[in-house]
């Protein structure tokens, strides 16, 4: 199955860092068509550093204990007729690094990519876990992108594929960058949930990616 990229149908919003997130202009589900064979990632297009800093700290309490937050099946709310979530979700702030808790504090993503350069095919290697005590992988969850520079330049639209390589990583691609920049990628986790419910499924996070 296919998965398309994510448009930015409500720029504005996203220019507030707040928006709409939506699955009526993208499918999903694991599509093992695509060959991961041969692909190399590394974290070189990470824009500043995993220091523990802001990747996580907006999942720390003020005495210095982790937030975290569980999910249930249960609270996946989506519409009848067309799997929507028509709710509004604040997104928080894009992060540095390679490695950062979502912005609801219920999963620690991680990414890796292959070489990232202007106008060719990039693949992201990215790696879902529970914050929750038991730190389970996100099986079954392949994340849809969100790509863009800036307020009115989102990704070239590709045709996407997503393979859940091994429980909870997941590979999506290809990925066009078409301008130099330091460029938001958002991977949303479990978009067919409304985002309704503290507990809902439903997730994003927001990396820097730099395109030279």
């Amino acid at each position: 199955m296919n998965v398309r990229l994510i448009p930015l149908a409500a720029l504005a919003g996203v220019a507030a860092m707040t928006a709409a997130c939506s699955n009526s202009s993208s499918t999903g589900g694991s599509d093992t068509n695509l060959d991961v064979q041969g692909l190399s990632f590394t974290t070189a297009a990470a824009v500043g550093y995993d220091d523990g800093g802001s990747g996580v700290a907006h999942c720390i309490a003020s005495d210095g204990t982790p937030i975290t937050q569980t999910t249930s099946e249960s609270s996946c709310y989506t519409d009848a007729g067309t799997g929507d979530d028509s709710t509004t979700s604040d997104y928080g702030a894009t992060m540095n690094g390679s490695t950062g808790n979502d912005d609801d504090c219920k999963y620690l993503v991680s990414w890796q990519s292959t070489a990232v350069s202007e106008n060719a095919p990039v693949y992201f290697q990215v790696t879902v876990d529970q914050t929750d005590p038991s730190g389970q992988p996100v099986t079954g969850a392949p994340p849809r992108l969100e790509v863009y520079l800036d307020d009115t330049h989102p990704a070239p639209n590709t045709t996407v594929k997503n393979d859940e390589t091994t429980p909870g990583t997941y590979v999506v691609g290809p990925i066009l960058f078409d301008a130099p920049g330091d460029w938001t990628v958002r991977f949303h986790v479990h978009e067919e949930c409304a985002d309704i419910l503290d507990d809902s499924p439903h997730g994003h996070a927001a990396f820097f990616v730099q395109v030279p």
